[in-house]
């Protein structure tokens, strides 16, 4: 079993490799699913059909437009098309460029742009431009664009196109086994319960492959009756757990340099996950300051069960909205929270508990420690175990 099925990578080139009104194909779908798989399957079919593929990784350009145009033309440069590439620096020029390319081309341009949700970087106006030049081409140029979010989610893109959208589901436990049985050859009661042990963190199959590879490794020659308990061992100390930040310099406050609006998010949900929902209006409503300071003597003189519980994304917004609030920066409200939920998520900040199907109401967990809670809110200069029942 591949990761993407001949299927739907067919139906995606075949939106692209020809001359039509599609101009736009957008593929979402988290990393637990086949969407990465089917892009790079759908890239290597449309070179081998004769298209030009222009590659372009967004969070590399930063919201620069130089750095995007000179991204976009890394393939093109050996093409003898009596401009000097490297001063292509606007879009107007970068649209010159790829005219010339399409109309020596028998076969469409194809713009692959991964990692979509970092168009926010970049100007609207930029963005309207770009796909109005690629409109303009009658179906001469195309883009092709994934993220782990809908096109519609993707703060202010959302009416800049409208693409055909397609999405993968996320592996379940048995796709996972049958696709590293495949790839390892290994036996499936290994394989079943490297998986239990790491379902909850990481469903991605290159991840879970690199793990079970790196545990092989480390475990080698002390096979035998203990392997299994080794296996657990290994998974319990080095496994995909989201809260081991050993890596990090410990010079280093905001160890991961997190963006102000993902830190407030973060602390968020850090209090999502240990206070219980009841007390949010006492602690996080308009009259708070008398609950505040009973709430600091209870947390005094009363015990409380530290057990980490899931929330929805509904009242981390509001938690999130109302920490805005105290700390006067209400400018950051206008962040789309999708974006920062999900870059938290790919951090293992957050752990999503909810069934990837449940998009009305997600549910989330936080998994970073208190520890590190504290070295980050002291980079905001914002205590927060006031704000905590734990």
């Amino acid at each position: 079993m591949e990761l993407a099925s001949k299927k739907e990578i067919d139906r995606i080139v075949a939106l692209l490799n020809r001359t039509s009104p599609v101009t736009h194909v957008h593929l979402f779908g988290l990393n637990s699913s086949a969407v990465h798989s089917a892009f790079h399957s759908a890239l290597d079919t449309l070179k081998d059909s004769g298209c030009i593929v222009l590659p372009v990784n967004l969070l590399l350009t930063d919201g620069s437009v130089p750095k995007f145009c000179s991204e976009l033309l890394r393939k093109v440069m050996d093409m003898p098309l009596g401009v000097d590439l490297k001063k292509v620096k606007t879009l107007h020029e970068l649209y010159e460029v790829l005219s010339v390319i399409a109309k020596e081309s028998i076969r469409p341009i194809v713009i692959a742009l991964s990692r979509a949700e970092y168009f926010t970087s970049f100007p609207e106006l930029f963005l309207l431009a770009l796909f109005k030049c690629i409109k303009k081409e009658n179906g001469k140029i195309k883009a092709l664009t994934i993220s782990h979010l809908l096109w519609s989610q993707i703060e202010t893109v959302g009416l800049v196109s409208i693409p055909v959208q397609i999405g993968f589901k996320s592996f379940t436990k048995v796709d996972l086994c049958k696709v590293l049985q495949n790839q390892l050859g290994k036996e499936s009661r290994e394989i079943k319960l490297s998986i239990d042990l790491t379902f909850a963190t990481c469903r991605d199959p290159r991840m879970l492959k690199h793990m079970i590879k790196c545990r092989d490794n480390k475990c080698k020659g002390n096979q035998g009756k203990n392997e299994m308990k080794n296996m657990l061992n290994y998974y319990a100390t080095n496994g995909f757990s989201s809260t081991s930040f050993k890596g990090l310099p410990k010079t280093d406050a905001n160890g991961l340099n997190l963006p102000l609006s993902e830190v407030i998010l973060l602390i968020a949900a850090f209090c999502a996950t240990y206070n219980p929902s009841t007390s949010d209006s006492r602690i996080f409503g308009n009259k708070k300051s008398k609950a505040l300071s009973e709430m600091d003597q209870r947390r005094r003189t009363t015990v409380f069960e530290k057990t980490p519980k899931p929330f929805d994304l509904q009242r981390l917004t509001f938690i999130y909205l109302a920490l805005l609030r105290y700390l006067n920066m209400a400018v950051l409200k206008d962040s789309n929270i999708f974006v920062l939920v999900n870059d938290l998520c790919s951090l293992g900040l957050l752990v999503k508990t909810s069934a990837d199907g449940n998009l009305d109401i997600p549910k989330y967990k936080c998994t970073a420690t208190e520890e590190f809670l504290m070295k980050t809110t002291k980079f905001v200069f914002f205590t927060f175990v006031f704000i905590l029942m734990i």
